[in-house]
């Protein structure tokens, strides 16, 4: 004897119909067709469907919103002679089945956190660059400002009075020095070498003065040396950012349209997600089940189109 494969349906309608309903489904071939709480009808694919909706909704926003910025404008041409996407609901459907917006979505994250971080060494090296560009002269290693009975300290003041503060500077502390490295936009830049004895009491008399002691923490090497680092770090960045930018474009020429499909599908299986869920809760439907022969399905679908709409 023959088996056939069985499918299990589910038909959600209003209470003016359910008797008429219940018929037509005999007669097209269903089996076993019951009445059960709409609650209990519902699976808990179905109460989740319509957050992941949402978060698929969510994550091809983002990647939509990072890959735009690598399509190529369209000349006015282009954009005259151009036409909406035109995509049929089983090709939308094939599509969100074959594509995986996780994926793209961890992609698309990757390259831009990765341009993140690469923008943000940029930013550092240059504030350190300028930072330490009126030091360049100074041709003594910063982790070396420091002996067992003296300090090295890095000064700037105000241009204006700064001749005569330094000669009562050094008048007042004769074992410091003060030395003049470069002078520009309204600063003059100083190594100040104190002896440990007088740090405190110099310190506060610099400060006094207008000036400001200028710190790189466990910066290495000569100013100079650094900056030169920190160029070359600087051009790698950059070309890494355009290795980058050239993928995002690639990623971007290959996806975008069918992201723009996938966002629309998936806004409408929100829409219809969210309409289902409100007749769940509308005390005027009611919910079938029962089971049909799997070669009977498009009958099924067809004979409830023609009796119901």
């Amino acid at each position: 004897m023959a088996v056939s494969s069985m499918l299990k349906i589910q038909l959600l309608g209003h209470d003016s119909v359910k008797d008429r309903l219940k018929m037509r489904l005999r007669d097209l071939g269903a089996v076993e067709v019951t009445e059960i709480e709409v609650e209990e009808g519902r699976s808990s694919e179905e109460s989740s469907s319509i957050g992941d909706i949402n978060r698929l909704i969510e994550h091809l926003e983002g990647s939509i919103s990072f890959l735009e910025d690598y399509v190529e404008s369209p000349s006015m041409w282009e954009k005259l002679s151009g036409t909406a996407i035109q995509v049929g609901r089983d090709e939308a459907e094939k599509l969100a089945v074959e594509f995986s917006v996780e994926d793209l979505w961890k992609k698309s994250s990757n390259l831009s956190g990765r341009m993140r971080e690469l923008e943000n060494e940029i930013d550092k090296s240059r504030e350190l660059i300028n930072h330490l560009e009126p030091w360049k002269a100074l041709d003594v290693p910063l982790e070396k400002l420091e002996t067992e009975g003296f300090r090295g300290q890095l000064w700037s003041f105000p241009s204006g009075e700064i001749e005569q503060n330094m000669a009562e500077l050094t008048s007042d502390f004769r074992l410091s020095h003060f030395e003049l490295v470069s002078e520009g936009e309204g600063r003059a830049y100083f190594a100040v070498i104190i002896p440990w004895e007088d740090d405190g009491e110099l310190t506060d008399a610099l400060k006094g003065v207008g000036g400001h002691l200028n710190e790189f923490g466990n910066v290495r090497g000569t100013p100079a040396e650094v900056i030169k680092e920190a160029l070359a770090g600087v051009k790698e960045a950059e070309a890494q950012i355009n290795e980058l930018r050239d993928q995002a474009a690639g990623l971007a020429e290959e996806v975008i349209e069918k992201l723009y499909i996938l966002i629309d599908y998936y806004n409408e299986q929100l829409a219809l997600a969210e309409l289902e869920s409100s007749l769940y809760k509308t005390d005027s439907v009611f919910l079938l089940e029962g089971w049909i022969r799997e070669m009977d399905r498009k009958k099924l679908e067809r004979g409830i189109l023609e009796g119901f709409t």
